[in-house]
C-alpha cells in the first residue's frame, strides 16, 4: 500500500460508481470498502479500488465537495469480517457502546485500520484492555477513562499549572483534581496524576 493511498468506507453493495462527499480529493489507487450495517454493527464486505474520480459541481461555500468514483472489484472480504469483531482493534473507534458512530459512508480509514479489516488480525493488547474496561462498574470505568484522558491532555499541553489560552483542557483539569483528591483553583502537577484505589461503595 502506498503511502498517499486512502480508503473510504461506502454503506451499501458493490457499484461499479459511488458518490460521495468528501473533504480532500480521492485519487487513481486510492480504495473504497463496501458493507452493510445496522445500529450497533458493520460487515465489512468487499474492497473496491479507484480508477477513477470525477468532482461533481457545488456550491463555493460548501467546505465539502462531490466525487464520482469509478471503482473495480478487487476482493470480497470473509462473511464474519464486522466491526464487533474488530472494533478494538481500529484506532478509529473509542465509543464502544456504539461504534457504528465511528465509520460512515464517505469515513476514511487509516492505513492500520485498514490492514485490520483486510486481514482480519486481532490487537490483542488493546482488544484485552478495552474488553476489560467495557466490562468493569461504570464508577471504575469512568475513573480510569479520566484519568487517561488527564494523561492525554498533559502530554499534549505539558504542565497544566499553565494552560493554552484556548482553554482546551479545562473539563479535564477537574478530573485530575478528582483523581488526586484535590480541590482549589490551581490544578495539581503532572507528577500527581496517580491511579489510587477508590471506594466505590
Amino acid at each position: 500500500m502506498g503511502v498517499k493511498m486512502r480508503a473510504f468506507f461506502v454503506k451499501g453493495i458493490f457499484a461499479d460508481s459511488v458518490v460521495l462527499k468528501l473533504r480532500k480529493p480521492p485519487a487513481t489507487g486510492d480504495w473504497v470498502i463496501f458493507g452493510s450495517a445496522d445500529k450497533s454493527n458493520i460487515w465489512f464486505q468487499e474492497v473496491a479500488e479507484v480508477i477513477n474520480a470525477e468532482s461533481l459541481p457545488v456550491s463555493e461555500q460548501e467546505t465539502s465537495r462531490y466525487y464520482r468514483l469509478s471503482v473495480k472489484k478487487l476482493v470480497n472480504l470473509p462473511e464474519n469480517r464486522t466491526l464487533r469483531q474488530l472494533m478494538f482493534s481500529l484506532e478509529r473507534i473509542y465509543n464502544f457502546l456504539r461504534p457504528t458512530m465511528h465509520i460512515r459512508t464517505g469515513s476514511v480509514i487509516s492505513q492500520p485500520d485498514l490492514k485490520t479489516i483486510l486481514t482480519g488480525r486481532i490487537h490483542i493488547p488493546r482488544t484485552v484492555y478495552f474488553g476489560l474496561l467495557q466490562r468493569l462498574p461504570s464508577a471504575w470505568r469512568n475513573k480510569l477513562m479520566a484519568e487517561s484522558e488527564a494523561r492525554r491532555q498533559t502530554d499534549r499541553y505539558g504542565d497544566l499549572e499553565n494552560p493554552p489560552a484556548q482553554e482546551l483542557v479545562y473539563p479535564f483539569l477537574n478530573n485530575v483534581r478528582i483523581l488526586d483528591g484535590v480541590g482549589g483553583p490551581s490544578p495539581p502537577k503532572r507528577h500527581g496524576i496517580l491511579m489510587e484505589p477508590i471506594d466505590i461503595g
